[in-house]
């Protein structure tokens, strides 16, 4: 579902000082925010002693909803008048100031006693700020601006979000996976959507072995599949097509997938194949039926428009602080260095388990620079556990999707601050450093964050 965040716009002016351009840039801005794609309501009156237009201000964005509050600092003005513009408001306020040159004698829009005098006392009244110092005209000013707009749009896009726990329940002996769905949907926003197994069960079945062969010509070429019987092909294939159908008919974001032990006692085999091409068509999956993982694992696409990568905290060495993760198979296929090199072949782990091996998408994760992070719940209140390093080249020291990472912080503080923090044992990745972006969310989200 698209959601457009409404943004409200409005500039001070003081008559006792020079504020012709106010009406310039009020103009300029709201054009400008305008590209952004985001609905802008703006008052177009200057915040100024008299005429009640500070009460007018308040009612006007009350009324409009606002998600966030832009407030361009043309001048000074009285700090009360402000406290009135944004009485009712819920929402981040962004003051933006254009800093005045040392070499004029005397300020003539004092921008800068207006914002710390204004913005001190709305933080007294428990109003989230943020302020913008930079010429209003400038690009590096209004690219930091422009982040906040992405990162608010995501957390209300949060609010109409639908994660598909697809089985009903997590997997048995993973109490770690388990989550408050009435505090996720308070907290963080989305709606959990339970689809029961025999949904998935009706579906697979009603799919003929002529669909699924040719879904498979159309996605996997032939000369990178091996040793995988064409019953066990089709078989992935149904499971992805009939996977795929769930998410369409339930209008599903992200998924939880619980693959086991509902699909073993169906005599059908693991759905690795169909985690990996969902994620591939932007609709992350978590294994496992790790509810909170799926959650994670969107939050990081939709800050990076990247894939995310799913794994166990597998190995670690202390004295040079590299880690390895694996998982069985499920990642999407744009984590791999080479999109050739990936092999088409079954999953080596389940036999031992009585459970037909499925389809999986076997390389290892593309290096480059790398960040952790999970949002999870502990004694009812979610917190996001972060920490950051680098992927390495590695080889397949295990089937599935096998990574290694040299972090950035100690082996064993990593290890102790996921324990510490109640955090799951899927780690949740994303290519690129976000800290400073993880901040941000958590910050205007009002979750705990945790840095390791």
């Amino acid at each position: 579902m698209k959601v457009k965040l409404t943004v409200g716009v409005v500039v001070t002016g003081s008559e006792a000082l020079k504020s012709e351009k106010g009406a310039n840039i009020y103009e300029y801005m709201v054009d400008k925010i305008s590209s952004l794609g985001v609905e802008v309501v703006g008052f177009d009156k200057p915040i100024s002693q008299g005429a009640g237009v500070s009460k007018q201000a308040s009612l006007f964005f009350s009324k409009n909803n606002v998600d966030l509050l832009l407030v361009i600092e043309g001048t000074w003005t009285y700090d009360n008048l402000l406290i009135d513009v944004t009485k009712f408001l819920n929402c981040p306020i962004i003051f933006w100031a254009t800093p005045e040159t040392f070499n004029v004698p005397f300020p003539q829009t004092c921008t800068l006693v207006g914002i710390t005098q204004t913005c001190g006392t709305l933080v007294k009244m428990d109003k989230k700020i943020k302020v913008i110092l930079d010429d209003i005209y400038r690009e590096e000013g209004f690219n930091k601006f422009k982040n906040y707009i992405h990162i608010l749009s995501i957390i209300k896009k949060l609010q109409f979000t639908n994660i598909g726990l697809i089985g009903g329940s997590r997997c048995p002996g993973m109490l770690d996976t388990s989550f408050h769905e009435l505090e996720l949907r308070k907290q963080i926003g989305p709606e959990v959507i339970y689809v029961p197994s025999s949904d998935l069960l009706s579906e697979i079945n009603s799919i003929t072995d002529a669909q699924a062969e040719k879904v498979q010509k159309e996605l996997i070429p032939d000369d990178q599949i091996e040793n995988v019987e064409k019953d066990i092909m089709l078989q992935s294939m149904k499971i992805y097509i009939a996977t795929k159908k769930l998410v369409e008919d339930y209008e599903l974001d992200a998924v939880g997938y619980k693959c086991w032990p509902d699909l073993r006692h169906a005599n059908i085999c693991s759905p690795c194949f169909t985690l990996s091409k969902l994620s591939d068509e932007g609709i992350p999956c978590a294994c496992e039926g790790d509810t909170m993982g799926a959650v994670s694992m969107y939050i990081l696409q939709l800050l990076t428009g990247r894939n995310v990568y799913l794994g166990d905290f597998l190995k670690a060495d202390t004295k040079t602080n590299e880690a390895q993760y694996f998982h069985c198979g499920a990642a999407s296929s744009n984590l791999a260095k080479d999109k050739k090199e990936i092999i088409y072949r079954k999953n080596a782990q389940y036999s031992d388990y009585d459970w037909i091996d499925g389809l999986i998408v076997d390389f290892p994760l593309k290096p480059g620079r790398i960040t952790f992070a999970r949002i999870g719940e502990i004694k009812s209140k979610y917190r996001m556990v972060v920490y950051t390093g680098e992927a390495t080249e590695t080889d397949m020291f295990v089937r599935g999707n096998p990574a290694r990472v040299k972090l950035d912080s100690s082996a064993e503080d990593v290890v102790n601050g996921l324990i510490q923090n109640g955090s799951g044992h899927h780690q949740i990745a994303v290519h690129g450093d976000i800290l400073d972006n993880l901040k941000l969310f958590c910050e205007f989200l009002n979750l705990d964050l945790a840095v390791l």
